[in-house]
């Protein structure tokens, strides 16, 4: 038996119907004039089943239906009890708290909707190229084919740039601009400071 409600048997027809306005199982069955033992035996069928789940998506749907055309006259009374003179103080805030609350939602839901919408555009244009391109904010960020750890870590590009007093240095300009990359850790710790580098170092207040 498929999930087709038109397939059913008109009595399980009507204990899908039962099944949706009686609290228990028994109450269907004893409005159907079944045993419990056969609606219970009828839930367990695939068919059975995929229409009963059916039936209650569509009477949800309808009674969300019936929200949002409530939802009016619910905007409606907040908002003659937020601007009532004669309101409490604390009603008017709740009022007031709660009208912000839904609309800050209701924004929060639009924004959603819009990106999922280019999304959808995006792999929609995607699936007919064949590909789908992602596209960066920025690409200073993001590290080159041949670019390894060592010269993307914040540690490096601190090491990389030349040191103040080397700078000054006028006898060694071309050693204090070696790239970092062609040099070893080795020689980046025991690489000597010039006598004028040394003088040039700012003196610590406490004459270290």
């Amino acid at each position: 038996m498929s999930g087709n409600v038109t397939e059913l048997k008109p009595k399980q027809e009507e204990a899908i119907m039962a099944l949706l306005s009686n609290r228990t199982v028994e109450d269907a069955a004893r409005v159907v004039k079944i045993t419990p033992r056969t609606l219970y035996r009828w839930l367990n069928e695939p068919g059975f089943d995929a229409a009963y789940r059916q039936a209650r998506r569509t009477a949800f749907s309808q009674c969300t239906a019936r929200l949002q055309q409530a939802s009016r006259a619910a905007v409606s009374v907040l908002l003659r009890v937020l601007t009532d003179r004669a309101t409490p103080a604390a009603v008017q805030v709740r009022a007031a708290d709660s009208v912000l609350n839904h609309a800050a939602k209701s924004m929060e839901i639009e924004d959603i909707e819009a990106r999922v919408a280019e999304i959808e555009r995006a792999v929609a244009r995607g699936s007919r190229k064949g590909s789908v391109v992602v596209e960066w904010m920025s690409t200073e960020a993001l590290p080159g084919p041949a670019a390894t750890p060592a010269q993307t870590s914040p540690a490096t590009r601190l090491l990389a740039a030349p040191r103040e007093a080397e700078r000054n240095d006028d006898t060694d300009q071309s050693q204090a601009h070696e790239p970092v990359a062609s040099m070893s850790d080795t020689e980046l710790e025991l690489r000597p400071i010039s006598p004028k580098a040394q003088k040039a170092r700012p003196k610590r207040p406490n004459g270290g």
